[in-house]
């Protein structure tokens, strides 16, 4: 760890920082967590203890005259047990004696409990107290119900284990008993009772007897809303006491899903988060936004793994089977404890941990296939040649294609890019522990073929974790996660030859080879054939990828309520990628006379030293204290290193080394480093579990400002009021809890701002000078910095409301949210006279989102064999930009243009307004050069009688005007059915692809099928325009004509599952079997007529958010079936 004078240069960010040694800190931190494991295994296996001998653990005990709740808790700590019980069964007046020396702990139970008619079963490591029931085996009978019979049964949990100590009762009687150790009971009943299962820690079930005399009842988990734990920012806390807007999903809600990484299995499920998947190339991140687009240059949420905030590596480097739970922080009470990390929302992620008793092995295992969900409708062969030849008749020119009957063979270039993809993920976990160490170590291997040729992604995984207890009062653990993954993609996006738009443009009259065996080439256009460019050029591209994300930590608490914790962490990304370009020559412009190679080296590192206390305290029974204080330091390096050179003696793969290049030889490299010092503070106060408050403050210090702004202060407050426990409520029957919550705060958004924005940098270039020409080294003015760069500030205010309804079986969620993002940054242009290249990143822009959220989850057990789980969410979302740089300033990008006073990223260009019938219409319309009949009209929006730039507007918007989702669930028996939904409403689609597809004016591309219902005659057509290679009229000017409406709706995943039975499983020695079928993206409801309406960006990060929403033939997301099986041993 840093010593003190490390702690003390770090007090100020303004001077230069003493260069740390990365590889002294990776290798003390590796032997912190080889001593910890090497101590973990050895406590593991010295100690034989395990959950089934906690009564027979010897305790000493010596209680005096204490209360029989303290009693419990001296209990507690000497056994190292915890215990459950309902506040009502407690005496208030009750006075505990007992002093004994090493006696099993079931000795004192009984000494305890037996003076108050309690009794005690165990069950998961937890000691459950209980009254003693009154076991009465006869009742008297009234005349006419008939004779009583017995009524025996079984008793068991969700996972078939049987239930000790059950309480069960005769409905309107006194009559009852309680199930035994193999969880059997059994009592007399009239056919027309009913019996009462009730069991701490689940859900009570009422059965009619129906004359049955077998009755066997299946028990599950009572979620005690309120007293469940989630993760926050730097620590937990209780449901009941949160007071910010706070989204969590379990692992159940992400299980048995094939995908790659934790934001597919999220979309639907949090609303207010909307996550579009960028891409359906495996591996590939998605679009992540939490309440909106925070800002015009970066809107990705942080992601945090087990308290470590994600910097050099995504959060695909994290196996989805190994997530125990997420948290999405969603307004500034929640996200002000992570300061200018937080300002785009935060997801926090807890991975499985171990837990004390038997140890465990789980396997995990599924395989499938992925297909696409549907191929566009194209031309065949003599279609395209006869609607190409009209096109040069249209311009008039000659058609080199001659008559189309000539054109037998057609052939299809989607089938030959599309495939069947398999997809295959092996999981194994090993997890147990006592009640000094906890384990959990796991390995997994995911393997998806991309369904287009060429692209896939590989990734195995180890993980592991372990907290050990060595003495009293202090803990340690530490958590590693190690991933090697190879990634292939093929070109799409932002791409200039995206390989779906050229196998869509591709001549289909010429085979994908020929008879020799060599890659076609179209006969009169530019197109690339794409089967050959991923051959050539993908398929040579592999991306790999190490990482390793671990944390070590220590805690102490040297006194009662005190917390001390120190927590050590590294987040390394080291990338190895070679590109080889080999040598080939399938057309004039797809060629590639000289191989070449690029090999390039990466290794992004971010360590991060957070120390902080927690206190927690009761002051008097009604006020509960907790408070945190901290500091932070944190720091990220990326090196980068580029080799190239050309000229390698051939294609074979032993020569794809830059030592076998012969020519043009370049290396080039860089460093980039960023620097964070924070302090950190919390309260939460809680006053009689009615009324709470929570106030955060965070101070960053980070080195990408300038010395004028390099600190940045981010407060927040939440506040919450619990009416339906204060003594004047009078509730309806129906409700039973409503707590009302407002929060308000300021974070901060660091990730827009580059490394050295603040300061003016220097571009280096070689020139040739003098004959013969050398190269020479040359600067020149680059960028022109600003040292008054500052933070971009994101103000938010929320009110919401949490509520349950009819014995908590109805539960949810509202809330209202007003985000406000200033000093937003935008580079200034200046004068080229000015001799820079580039002019000033300035704070000069602001944006609003707004928008209303809401949740209602409904549980219900039908009987003992069925029940149903429904949820739906859905999040209305309202975007707009309040100013720019300066009045009427403008972001062009084509399509896209923001500007104040509309939603960013808006679609913008002329309005359709049909299509020209006849010179009479042409001539009563705007003066518009270059239509004749069959071209698209244009509205004359300024009435200026003529069609120019002034007549465009903004079409529509990319963002969706509400997102949705929606889940159901059911058990029957041993099996269960869960299906999940998301949608999206009112957003636009610009159709980009359609501008070669449609054939206004490019001659020799092939069309879509819609084509066939172009204009070519009076009324033919109002909707596509005529053919032209020419295109006069410019009809594939942006317009309305390639605008579609993006609606969707998603079933994202349905999951039929089935449980074996215990008894089989009893038989064949295993703790749990399942199989499952599981179907992803199996059907989606839209209007839209393109491959997916799912279209989200190309690039994360500052790259890409201006353009949304336009589909350039984007890679589809794939329909997926998989069967899969779960085996606990």
């Amino acid at each position: 760890m840093p010593d003190l004078r490390s702690r003390v240069m770090y007090m100020s960010l303004t001077e230069n920082l003493p260069e740390i040694n990365i590889k002294i800190r990776i290798m003390r931190f590796f032997e912190i967590i080889l001593s910890i494991f090497i101590l973990s295994f050895v406590s593991l296996y010295a100690r034989n203890a395990c959950g089934q001998d906690i009564l027979d653990r010897k305790v000493t005990i010596n209680i005096q005259n204490k209360d029989f709740k303290k009693a419990l808790h001296e209990i507690s700590k000497k056994a190292g047990i915890s215990f459950s019980y309902t506040g009502n069964i407690i005496p208030d007046n009750g006075k505990i004696n007992v002093r004994v020396k090493d006696v099993p702990l079931r000795t004192v139970l009984d000494m305890v409990l037996s003076k108050y008619s309690l009794t005690y079963v165990v069950y998961n490591d937890k000691i459950i107290i209980r009254r003693t029931p009154a076991i009465i085996e006869k009742k008297e009978v009234s005349p006419g119900q008939g004779t009583d019979t017995a009524v025996l049964g079984i008793v068991t949990d969700a996972d078939d284990n049987p239930l000790i100590g059950v309480t069960i009762n005769v409905a309107g009687t006194h009559q009852g008993t309680i199930s035994n150790a193999s969880g059997h009971y059994r009592l007399h009943a009239n056919k027309d009772d009913r019996l009462i299962f009730s069991y701490i820690g689940f859900k009570t079930q009422e059965i009619p007897v129906d004359g049955k005399e077998e009755i066997n009842v299946r028990l599950t988990n009572q979620v005690f809303v309120g007293q469940e734990v989630v993760v926050v920012g730097y620590g937990t806390q209780k449901v009941e006491d949160i007071t910010g807007a706070i989204s969590s999903v379990s692992a159940k809600e992400l299980k048995d899903q094939p995908v790659a990484s934790l934001q597919q299995a999220l979309e639907g499920k949090s609303p207010g988060v909307q996550i579009t998947q960028n891409s359906g190339s495996p591996g590939k991140n998605a679009e992540v936004r939490i309440r909106g687009l925070t800002s015009i240059n970066n809107s990705d949420p942080l992601y945090v793994v087990d308290g470590i905030p994600l910097t050099a590596n995504g959060i695909n480097a994290i196996d989805p089977s190994d997530i125990a739970s997420v948290e999405v922080l969603k307004d500034a009470s929640a996200q002000a404890i992570y300061g200018s990390r937080g300002a785009n929302g935060v997801i926090l992620v807890e991975t499985k941990k171990g837990s004390a008793g038997n140890s465990h092995m789980t396997i995990n295992a599924y395989g499938g296939i992925g297909q696409i969900r549907k191929k566009l409708d194209m031309l065949n062969a003599r279609e395209f040649v006869e609607l190409n030849s009209e096109a040069y008749k249209s311009a008039g020119i000659p058609s080199p294609w001659g008559y189309p009957s000539e054109y037998t063979h057609t052939t299809n270039w989607q089938d030959a890019l599309f495939r069947a993809a398999p997809i295959q993920n092996y999981n194994i976990a090993f997890s147990g522990g006592t009640d000094k160490l906890t384990y959990r170590l796991s390995g997994s291997y995911f393997n998806q073929q991309g369904i287009i040729i060429g692209s896939s992604y590989k990734r195995m995984s180890l993980r592991i974790n372990s907290i050990f207890e060595p003495i009293n009062k202090v803990e340690v653990g530490e958590n590693v996660a190690i991933n090697k993954s190879t990634q292939y993609l093929v070109e799409e996006g932002a791409i200039s030859r995206i390989n779906i738009l050229e196998a869509l443009k591709m001549d289909p009259t010429v085979p994908v080879k020929d008879s020799a065996g060599n890659y076609s080439s179209p006969r009169y256009s530019d197109a690339l054939n794409p089967i050959a460019s991923i051959h050539y050029t993908d398929m040579n591209n592999p991306n790999n990828d190490w990482s390793l994300i671990g944390g070590t930590y220590l805690q102490y608490r040297p006194v009662r309520g005190l917390t001390l914790k120190s927590d050590l962490s590294v987040d390394l990304d080291f990338g190895d990628n070679k590109s080889f370009n080999p040598s080939y020559d399938v057309s004039p412009n797809q060629n590639n006379p000289i191989p070449n190679l690029s090999q390039t080296k990466s290794l992004g590192y971010n360590w991060i030293w957070d120390n902080t206390a927690t206190y927690e305290t009761n002051i008097n029974k009604d006020n509960h204290l907790k408070i945190l204080a901290g500091v932070s330091q944190e720091q990220y390096t990326y090196n980068f290193l580029n080799g190239a050179n050309q000229g390698q003696p051939g294609n074979a793969p032993y020569l794809q080394y830059l030592d076998a290049g012969t020519s043009n030889p370049t290396v080039r490299g860089s460093q980039a480093q960023w620097r964070l010092l924070s302090y950190i503070g919390r309260l939460n106060y809680n006053y009689k579990g009615t009324y709470f408050l929570t106030a955060t403050i965070r101070r960053d210090g980070s080195s990408k400002f300038g010395e004028n702004n390099k600190y940045g202060n981010f407060p927040s407050v939440s506040i919450g009021w619990v009416p339906t426990v204060e003594p004047f409520w009078r509730q309806p029957q129906w409700l039973d809890y409503l707590k009302l919550r407002g929060s308000w705060g300021i974070v901060g958004n660091q990730t827009s701002a580059g490394y050295y924005d603040f300061s003016s940098t220097i571009n280096n270039y070689y020139y040739a000078f003098g004959s013969p020409a050398t190269a020479e080294l040359t600067a020149e003015p680059g960028g022109l910095g600003n040292p008054d760069l500052k933070w971009e500030r994101v103000r938010q205010w929320d009110m919401g409301f949490d509520y349950r309804l009819f014995n908590n079986d109805l539960i949810g969620t509202f809330d209202y949210y007003n985000k406000k993002t200033n000093n937003m940054l935008l580079r200034i242009p200046i004068l080229f006279e000015s001799g820079y290249a580039n002019g000033p990143l300035t704070n000069v822009a602001s944006m609003l989102n707004s928008g209303i959220e809401f949740t209602i989850d409904y549980f219900r057990q039908i009987n003992n064999k069925l029940n149903v789980d429904i949820g739906f969410n859905i999040a209305t979302l309202h975007n707009v930009v309040l100013s720019l740089q300066n009045e009427g300033a403008q972001i062009f990008s084509s399509p896209n243009m923001t500007e104040a006073g509309h939603s960013v990223a808006a679609f913008y260009g002329y309005v359709f307004d049909g299509i020209f019938q006849n010179e009479e219409q042409i001539k009563e319309h705007a003066s518009q050069p270059g239509a004749t009949p069959g071209d698209i009209r244009f509205k004359d929006l300024n009435g200026d009688g003529v069609i120019n730039n002034q007549d465009q507007t903004f079409l529509g918007s990319p963002l969706p005007k509400f997102t949705y989702g929606f889940h159901t669930g059911s058990e029957y028996k041993n099996f269960d059915l869960n299906l999940s939904f998301a949608g999206v409403y009112g957003n636009k689609i610009y159709q980009s692809y359609k501008y070669n597809t449609d054939g206004f004016f490019i001659s020799n591309y092939n069309m879509e099928k819609e084509a066939l219902n172009r204009w070519h005659g009076e009324g033919t057509s109002n909707h596509i325009p005529r053919l032209d290679a020419n295109d006069p009229n410019y009809n594939a000017r942006a317009s309305g004509f390639y605008l579609a409406d993006g609606s969707y709706l998603r079933l994202r995943n349905i999951t039929l599952g089935y449980n074996f039975p215990k008894d089989l499983l009893d038989k064949w020695k295993i703790a749990g079997l399942r199989i499952y079928l599981s179907a992803q993206d199996l059907l989606t409801f839209t209007k839209y007529n393109g491959y997916d309406p799912e279209i989200g960006i190309e690039f994360g990060g500052n790259a890409g958010t201006l353009n949304l929403g336009e589909d350039q033939g984007n890679y589809p997301q794939p329909i997926t079936v998989t069967a899969g099986i779960n085996l606990t041993l």
